[in-house]
């Protein structure tokens, strides 16, 4: 019985203890779970953790920060270098306003991370803000000249700068804008005494511009340094009105009138004030610029053909006359403006104490006997985008582009009489595959077909087969068919249904010269304009009578009459009055006769020299006909008069008197002269006694 006793226990003791083992199996309390989670910590990377002094977030530009990691041997980094560099060490220095993220790094550890806000340093406050709105302004002769009321500025002339209305400048809330290569301006201010200062450009750009490469600036004739100096851009990067002061550096100011001159070298900022930083009492003041009186330009638009002239008519004695295009037309010491060449060109007018003036100059080819210019840039332009552009290769110094789908030109010519034209259509290819390589472009032939439509008189032409060849602005000339004008208006219109080419003019060509009506050989009159009619003068044919000279019915001469069988020997005296002593153009109204008789009425008339067939005085001076033709023609009229242009012919004031000597048979039927009067110069009839 006592064996019994003591083995039970032991083996109950065993099979507790195999129960317990098997037990760690199964769910057990908090006690057990809590020795696992021991386990796990150990083997977590540690994380770094980012402090500053004072727990400090925010810095201003220019400031430092030194930032200190939780676990030594960090090394610091940032991808936010435009607006913070740190150091390995973590010394972070601002560079602009903006939030950059710090971040710390070291193997087994997670990275820490921390944000820092950089903040713009308050503008050191000037002793003395010298607005530059009264400066002496410059610009550019063609910087302007339009109404720019609507951005709040007026009307802006040239050698004048845009004074802009804007809240973001001081104190006034204006400031001087849209300065570009070229312009100027100049401050006068004075200093109570000498002294060497710090001074600041007030300025405003949306992007960040190095100074020295839009702009110099001298102080009493001194150039600063501006190496390194840029803009503030503005905080959204879009505002062009968000002004700070620029250090431009110490400078030395005289006792009494100092001078800033700015110049623009680039595109330059938005300016507002000059800023002088000093402790000391200067009591500096701008000193306003005189006040510029306008010069007034009676004709400050002026169209001329080549080898034309006109005076420049001015409310202001003394001025001084410049043109920038010599190569289009000159302008003398007086005004008076020379016609060379097509093309546009402007007229410099100055003088010392006004603001400067320009007078427009287009120059138009002379005529050609048969031909009818239509230029594009003076129809009728329908469409959004469609417009003049000045162009020196265009045939008036100016064509029409933008001719996208949906626009369209038309052209109206007033024909005297009816009659037959070959029509030539002019322009350049804007037939480009490619524009983003934009200004070196290559343009492709254009079919005028796949790009526009034509009508003449509400009729389709057809532009099958028709294009312009390839050349980017260059003017090319295509033949478009032949038609008919006829007695009064005529219309062509263009409407372009896809991207068309720039169009410079429509050319008419008589078909038969001297037949057909039309302006192209016949000057615009005005109320200057007087014509004598050689009907009406002094007739002699000693040296043949009856036989010379002989005054006919003719309905297309100027006043239904002309004096034919114009042979050797004949010769004719006419009398005007001038109102004062110049120059006038005028016009010998005449028809060729140089022709086979031997068809009659079909008579072929040939080209004839004037010059070879009679002489000209007025006065008793020559007037020079050498290269004056006549143009030749075919057809049954043989009156087919020609207008015959004579330049800058010498009038007397009072009496003058013009004689005509025949020195060849078969000299032109003459109609009449035709004397184009000036402002100065008024022409009336005068009579023999």
């Amino acid at each position: 019985m006592k064996k019994t006793k003591v083995l039970f226990p032991l083996i109950a003791g065993a099979l507790l203890l195999s129960l317990g083992a098997c037990g760690g199996n199964k769910p057990t309390d908090s006690g057990s779970n809590g020795g696992s989670q021991t386990s796990q910590s150990n083997n977590e990377e540690e994380k770094i953790v980012i402090t500053s002094a004072d727990n400090k977030k925010e810095i201003q530009v220019g400031e430092t920060l030194q930032l200190t990691a939780s676990v030594e041997g960090a090394v610091f980094s940032t991808r936010d270098t435009d607006i913070v560099t740190v150091t390995e060490n973590g010394l972070v220095t601002a560079l602009k306003s903006g939030i950059a993220k710090i971040t710390a790094k070291k193997d087994g550890y997670t990275n820490g991370s921390i944000n820092i806000t950089v903040l713009k340093a308050p503008e050191k406050e000037a002793a003395y803000t010298l607005g530059l709105e009264e400066a002496d302004h410059y610009s550019p002769t063609d910087m302007w000249g339009m109404d720019l009321s609507s951005w709040g500025m007026g009307f802006v002339g040239p050698g004048e700068t845009p004074i802009e209305n804007n809240d973001g400048a001081t104190p006034d809330s204006t400031s001087l804008g849209y300065l570009q290569q070229g312009c100027k301006e100049t401050l006068t201010f004075s200093s109570a005494k000498a002294a060497k200062v710090d001074m600041g450009l007030v300025c405003a750009y949306k992007d960040e511009l190095v100074l020295s490469n839009v702009i110099t600036v001298k102080v009493n004739g001194t150039a600063l340094d501006l190496t390194g100096i840029t803009t503030i851009p503005a905080e959204n990067g879009e505002s062009y009105y968000e002004f700070h002061s620029i250090m431009l550096g110490k400078v030395d100011l005289i006792a009494g009138n100092n001078v800033v001159e700015i110049e623009m070298i680039g595109q330059a900022p938005n300016l507002d004030a000059i800023t002088i930083y000093t402790d000391e009492k200067l009591d500096c003041k701008v000193i306003p610029a005189p006040e510029k009186l306008p010069i007034n330009i009676t004709n400050a638009t002026i169209e001329l053909t080549v080898e034309e002239t006109a005076q420049i008519e001015a409310n202001v004695a003394g001025l001084t006359y410049q043109s920038e295009k010599e190569t289009v037309a000159t302008v003398s010491e007086t005004g008076l403006i020379t016609a060379v060449a097509p093309g546009k060109t402007n007229i410099i007018v100055t003088k010392e104490g006004y603001k400067r003036a320009k007078v427009e100059v287009t120059v138009k080819a002379k005529p050609v006997a048969g031909e009818i210019i239509l230029e594009a840039e003076s129809g009728v332009l329908d469409g959004e985008n469609i417009k003049v552009e000045n162009n020196d290769t265009s045939s008036g110094g100016a064509h029409v582009g933008y001719t996208v789908a949906g626009s369209s030109i038309t052209l109206k010519y007033v024909a005297e009489k009816a009659g037959s034209y070959t029509a030539t259509f002019a322009g350049c290819s804007n037939n480009v595959t490619d524009w983003s390589t934009w200004p070196n472009v290559q343009a492709e032939e254009q079919v005028l077909a796949d790009c526009m439509t034509m009508t003449f008189n509400d009729q389709p032409v057809d532009l099958t087969g028709k294009k312009i060849e390839a050349g980017l602005r260059e003017m090319k000339e295509v033949t478009i068919g032949d038609f008919d004008l006829k007695e009064g208006e005529n219309t062509f219109k263009i409407t372009f249904t896809a991207q068309g080419p720039n169009v410079d003019y429509i050319k008419l060509i008589d078909k038969n010269p001297g037949q057909s009506g039309g302006e192209i050989s016949k000057p615009t009159d005005n109320n200057k304009t007087f014509y004598l009619e050689f009907e009406d003068a002094d007739l002699d044919d000693t040296a043949n009578p009856g036989n010379l000279l002989k005054v006919e019915e003719q309905e297309v001469a100027h006043g239904g009459k002309t004096v034919g069988y114009v042979n050797e020997g004949g010769k004719i005296a006419m009398l005007f009055n001038a109102s004062a002593a110049g120059t006038v153009d005028m016009h010998l109204v005449a028809a060729s006769t140089q022709g086979d008789y031997s068809a009659w009425p079909n008579v072929t008339m040939k080209e004839c020299d004037i010059g070879a067939l009679m002489t000209m005085k007025i006065n008793d001076t020559d007037v020079d006909l050498t290269g004056k033709m006549l143009p030749g023609f075919e057809g049954t009229n043989y009156h087919n008069y020609a207008y015959v242009e004579l330049k800058n012919v010498p009038v007397e004031a009072g009496v003058n008197r013009i004689d005509i000597s025949i020195i060849a048979n078969q000299a032109p039927n003459l109609d009449c002269i035709r004397i184009q009067g000036t402002d100065t110069i008024t022409i009336t009839p005068a009579e023999f006694e």
